[in-house]
């Protein structure tokens, strides 16, 4: 079988397309992920946190794990305030937060301090302090509550969302709840 010779013109056309595309490959290896990654404007973190109704796994930031590993809490809807309760301890600790339980008075410190943020609830009450200001847990329904479900305390998704300036978003079809957010 005889090998055909490539003419001149043609080896040097296919060689400088070839370099071409070589250099212009490097060149987008090289310059476009400072580009996009390196933005002078995103120097801080987004984290974010998957819930599912009935499910005990929570996933933060990628990483699956249970929620509570002793109780197995589930964040839950409760029918009758038409809200998505979250088990507090379980799901804020994940979220640099710290946690402290007063169970003679049945209240709940929770203090962030990379926010300076802190909030006192209490089983039962309708309102909060939140950074030395008392305030309802839920603006549109004073009704609400935290409260306690097979010994651990709950309190609505929406709360947390406003202490810890989180973004939330729900998706009904498939009862998740995803709590996004930027540490400074």
């Amino acid at each position: 079988m005889e090998t055909q010779e490539i003419p001149h013109k043609k080896r040097n056309s296919l060689q400088r397309f070839t370099k071409f595309y070589v250099s212009l490959l490097l060149c987008c290896i090289i310059f476009i992920p400072s580009l996009v990654f390196a933005s002078p404007f995103q120097t801080k973190e987004e984290h974010y946190v998957y819930l599912q109704l009935k499910n005990p796994y929570m996933t933060v930031d990628g990483v699956t794990m249970l929620i509570d590993v002793e109780k197995k809490a589930t964040p839950i809807f409760i029918d009758k305030w038409d809200r998505v309760f979250i088990p507090i301890s379980g799901v804020v600790k994940n979220m640099g937060v710290k946690i402290k339980w007063n169970a003679e008075w049945k209240k709940i410190l929770i203090t962030k301090g990379s926010t300076n943020t802190s909030a006192v609830l209490q089983i039962g009450n309708p309102k909060a302090e939140m950074n030395e200001k008392n305030i309802w847990i839920d603006e549109e329904k004073h009704e609400i509550t935290p409260v306690i479900i097979n010994e651990r305390a709950y309190v609505t998704v929406i709360f947390i969302s406003k202490l810890l300036k989180t973004k939330v978003e729900w998706s009904p079809n498939h009862e998740f709840v995803t709590l996004t957010w930027v540490e400074p």
